[in-house]
């Protein structure tokens, strides 16, 4: 079976994806890969116009591949691939991602390397993109006692001159390149991750001894419910839950991190594995949820709906949402959730910590009782 490969994203999402070819050839599911290019690691495989009969929309496991492919000659993927509970160990990828030829070197183990990645959050077009509190490296700074050292994309930007007046002392390693960064912080002994697919494969795949992970933004799987790249079972990781948050324009971002100040907390691996699959929080009822149903804002939000309701199919927004919909975790009624998170900081950071499962179930359970308004009222008044 051939495996088409539609190359996404940046480092380390094309990383991932093949990550995800290798596990199935690997595994023996595929014979050839057609199309996936990876020139940072010296990875190319010829792209050929054969289509493919069935293409993966999102993350699959093994099995669903298996079952999906099965009698077809190609099939193909434009997402990151497998979920991580598929890929091989990381001994495995430790060897297809042979850093050895880089000439980087690491920080030894009386150092804490921050990794500041802000390619994917200075603009704010990736809203689960986010920035690191300040004070949370001080925090870690302070508890491990360890040296600072902030580590990539610093530049002259709000952010970075910012780290520079809190940090006076540290070091501040400043890019070099993707790959000798990413070799860096891959061989050195004390890694706290940013919100990036480049920053935790680095961090994964290395052999440090300790790795901080903030649970915040895209790395937070209540914000992100695909989001599924938590090793749990890595004794070498520490956990720190955040409320939900949103990124935007950095000048606007930055003078607000400090409002988060504290406003995180640790949480044991196996905390981490209850919220990885959201077992930890509490979800409203559907008759509770069917009190708070707009059938107006269903249908334009869910434009899939509205074909089955025009065709007949359905008789309206609320049969769905009452036989599957809430069970697919669709939104009742709208909430504006960025100004929701940063206006109202207990539902975010109640959500963040897993105590309810979504800001929509914060305001049904808590919020509406407290008189918060799901949207801002310049919204609603507009």
């Amino acid at each position: 079976m051939q495996l088409n490969v539609k190359m996404v994203g940046n480092i380390g999402n094309r990383m991932l994806q093949y990550m995800t070819a290798a596990a199935l050839r690997h595994a023996g599911l595929i014979s050839g890969i057609n199309g996936l290019t990876l020139p940072e690691w010296g990875v190319s495989y010829e792209k050929t116009s054969v289509p493919s009969e069935f293409e993966f929309p999102g993350k699959f496991t093994l099995a669903q591949f298996m079952e999906r492919s099965k009698g077809l000659e190609t099939v193909g993927y434009s997402s990151i691939g497998l979920r991580f509970e598929s890929f091989q160990d990381v001994d495995f990828y430790k060897r297809l991602f042979d850093g050895s030829h880089i000439e980087a070197d690491g920080y030894s183990a009386d150092h804490i390397v921050f990794n500041v990645r802000l390619g994917d959050t200075a603009n704010g077009l990736h809203p689960d993109y986010t920035l690191i509190p300040i004070s949370f490296y001080r925090h870690l700074v302070e508890r491990t006692r360890l040296r600072p050292v902030f580590l990539g994309q610093i530049s002259d930007d709000l952010y970075s001159q910012t780290l520079l007046n809190e940090f006076p002392d540290a070091e501040f390693a400043r890019s070099r390149g993707a790959m000798v960064d990413f070799e860096t912080l891959r061989r050195s002994a004390v890694i706290c991750c940013a919100v990036s697919t480049f920053s935790f494969l680095a961090a994964w795949l290395s052999d440090a001894q300790k790795i901080f992970f903030p649970l915040t933004g895209a790395n937070n799987p209540m914000q992100r419910r695909d989001n599924d790249m938590i090793p749990t079972k890595d004794p070498r990781y520490e956990f720190y839950a955040f409320p939900i948050n949103y990124s935007g324009p950095m000048d606007a971002v930055v003078p607000t991190l400090e409002r988060r100040a504290g406003a995180w907390c640790y949480i044991s691996r196996n905390m981490a594995t209850k919220l990885l699959k959201h077992e930890s929080h509490f979800s409203v009822p559907i008759e509770t949820a069917i009190k708070f149903f707009d059938e107006e804002f269903y249908l334009r939000k869910y434009p899939d709906i509205t074909r089955h309701v025009n065709a007949g199919r359905l008789r309206n927004g609320l049969q769905h949402f009452m036989a599957s919909g809430h069970f697919e975790h669709r939104q009742p009624f709208e909430l504006d959730v960025r100004w929701y998170a940063n206006t109202y900081p207990d539902a975010a950071m109640a959500v963040g910590v897993g105590r309810l499962g979504s800001l929509h179930d914060y305001h049904m359970e808590v919020g509406h009782t407290l008189g918060h308004y799901p949207i801002g009222r310049d919204i609603i008044h507009a």
